[in-house]
């Protein structure tokens, strides 16, 4: 009786499933803390740099659209170090294809198709000639860094897209841009992918026991050239939403989201260790972040220091991603 009484309504004489919101704080335990994290932050921002929400949210979609490939290589245990160099390439690229008159949506298409099959190399790479990621990813970027040096002889070219800017920095509804809309739509499809898809279930299984999945009979090879493609893809989405953003394009653009897009991922609860997080998570990392840096450029903190104190965030997260506080077994 007293079983029955703790889980179902007085007289009702049915037991209820349905989680309470005691169950689901504890569930998504990582996700409220990052969330207080960014309140509280958001919070010592307001009376910093006078509470400029949009604006930050605006640069943070970028980092978050960098970081959302980061995000499931982390799911199952791996990393993307070619994040860079693909921003960078799909930026000039993007560039030249625009500056050559070609039209606004096979230019696009061809884009987002290069980090689509950049992506696939090395996942190729990772699963087939078994080149652990970190060497892989490193591997392939520097080598595309020398395709594009030779190609552009060192000089890029600037985008004659007028579209492509107005897409990115066209405020859509109030002070939302069209670049909040696009991590909107990647946050959406990719809760869906990692929360509600077989594939999703597949990708935690994996980056939780390698062994335990292939076990299960996962194709754990097609899993994660998959992933690495999407990695691949979203980091050219990201070069192309930079050029719309600035209009112009540099051998170095990408440079400066490697190391954020892995803090971010960290900042927002995913495990480097893999099988635990979320994109969610990855978006709020992305915030904070931002925030951080932003009330850094007002308090005139030089570069050397913030990139210090991105390295001490990346390993303090670390740490705190792996203690007993984020319910890490």
């Amino acid at each position: 009786m007293g079983l029955i009484g703790d889980h179902s309504a007085i007289g009702a004489g049915k037991i209820s499933l349905r989680p309470t919101l005691k169950d689901r704080l504890r569930t998504n335990k990582t996700e409220v803390g990052v969330f207080g994290v960014a309140v509280l932050f958001y919070l010592i921002a307001y009376f910093t740099i006078s509470g400029q929400f949009f604006p930050m949210l605006n640069i943070a979609s970028v980092l978050a659209i960098a970081a959302a490939g980061q995000t499931i290589v982390f799911l199952i245990g791996g990393i993307d170090l070619s994040v860079a160099s693909v921003i960078t390439g799909a930026s000039v690229l993007a560039s030249t294809l625009l500056s050559a008159n070609v039209p606004f949506v096979p230019a696009v298409f061809i884009v987002l198709g290069s980090g689509l099959i950049f992506g696939i190399m090395n996942g190729i790479g990772i699963t087939k000639l078994k080149v652990p990621p970190i060497v892989m990813t490193i591997a392939t970027g520097n080598i595309l860094l020398g395709v594009i040096l030779i190609t552009t002889n060192g000089r890029p070219k600037p985008s004659t897209s007028t579209l492509l800017s107005q897409l990115v920095n066209g405020k859509v509804f109030g002070q939302i841009t069209g670049a909040i809309i696009v991590m909107v739509i990647v946050g959406i499809f990719l809760t869906w992918l990692t929360k509600k898809s077989t594939f999703g279930r597949k990708l935690y299984m994996l980056g939780s026991n390698l062994m335990v999945a292939k076990l299960s009979g996962i194709n754990t090879d097609n899993v994660t050239i998959k992933v690495y493609a999407l990695s691949g893809f979203f980091s050219g989405l990201t070069g192309l939403i930079l050029l719309g953003y600035t209009s112009t394009s540099s051998l170095n653009v990408g440079n400066s989201y490697l190391l954020p897009s892995i803090a971010a991922v960290l900042l927002g609860g995913t495990s480097p260790l893999g099988g635990k997080g979320s994109y969610i998570g990855t978006i709020l990392g992305a915030f904070i972040l931002t925030t951080i840096i932003s009330m850094l450029t007002v308090l005139q903190v030089s570069q050397a220091f913030r990139q210090i104190l991105q390295g001490l965030i990346i390993i303090l997260f670390i740490i705190v991603n792996n203690s007993k506080f984020f319910g890490r077994n």
